[in-house]
């Protein structure tokens, strides 16, 4: 892989399946990480209705205000309804941004990338339609367009283009952690209030933390429990044989050296005493199913639904 497509691909810095948005879908809020400096900062943007059949809204990274009181960020980014050529009889409006603008210091970094992801998320859940390229740009705005021309989709009859957003942003049924950890029931509520040792096991793939956990249940006969965790920033990922350990990386297991604290583990399947094995079996089953259905809806139903529109 070329430096530049792996720059092009780290670039791309909305933190996956963090994106989440209130009940009417009006405001949305999530992660960006600057894929420089690894900050992780709040993006967030909203939309409404300017006038009768107009639609407009903005988007920005890391907003706030200065002592003053005045509203500071670094990148933003607006959009409206294209009202430039109403008066062509076979002309449709469309959205597409109006202005945008990051910092000089954050330049180059994907910010207006990430806001151009996060309006067209915006305006196909809110609205149903696309994000397409302005036909007045300014110079910044051309290069943008010239540099990311593989992110917009083939001109239409109406010589429009579109922008192809991501599909994995917004937040799924549970969101896949960066590894998994198999243990009972009964030791679930220490460890989501003081977290996890230093030298604690973790699986890449969920059905090794499931295999885990089924072998507890069936020395014990106590209830078993799967949670996913997230592993700190710059800790160590061990190979278990380096210690002594039978299992190691070459099926997905690591020890993590460093201790991994409540904010960064996230339950996922929780048995209950009494239950039998095939029912335990079917619970993380319907779990994965819910998570599958996730994937599927906005995998295939959504590009159904865009193939269906277009008709």
């Amino acid at each position: 892989m070329s430096f530049e497509k792996a720059w092009e691909l780290l670039k791309m810095p909305i933190v996956p399946h963090s994106v989440t948005r209130n009940e009417d879908g009006t405001q949305y809020t999530g992660e960006f990480q600057d894929p420089v400096t690894g900050e992780i900062l709040p993006i967030t943007g909203g939309i409404g209705d300017s006038q009768p059949g107009g639609k407009y809204g903005g988007a920005f990274i890391d907003r706030g205000e200065n002592e003053r009181g005045f509203p500071t960020w670094r990148s933003f980014i607006q959009f409206d309804t294209d009202k430039f050529h109403e008066d062509r009889g076979d002309y449709n409006s469309f959205i597409h941004p109006t202005e945008m603008g990051t910092d000089r210091k954050y330049r180059k970094r994907g910010y207006a990338t990430a806001l151009m992801d996060l309006i067209t998320q915006i305006v196909q859940d809110h609205h149903g339609e696309k994000m397409y390229e302005s036909d007045a740009q300014s110079s910044d705005a051309e290069r943008f367009v010239e540099a990311l021309h593989h992110r917009f989709s083939d001109y239409n009859d109406k010589g429009h283009r579109s922008w192809i957003g991501r599909d994995d942003l917004m937040e799924k049924a549970y969101r896949e952690p960066d590894l998994w950890h198999g243990t009972l029931a009964e030791y679930v509520p220490s460890i989501m209030s003081e977290g996890l040792d230093e030298w604690s096991f973790g699986a890449v793939n969920q059905e090794e933390a499931e295999r885990y956990a089924d072998d507890r249940f069936e020395e014990s006969g106590k209830a078993p429990a799967i949670l996913g965790f997230d592993v700190p920033r710059d800790s160590e990922w061990v190979d278990p044989r380096k210690h002594g350990y039978d299992l190691g990386s070459d099926f997905g297991h690591y020890m993590i050296e460093e201790r991994i604290p409540p904010k960064n583990i996230r339950p996922y399947a929780i048995g209950h005493e009494g239950m039998t094995m095939e029912e335990w079996d079917e619970f993380v089953r319907q779990f994965s199913r819910l998570d599958y259905l996730d994937w599927f809806y906005n995998h295939t139903l959504d590009q159904k639904a865009w193939e269906r529109k277009e008709q």
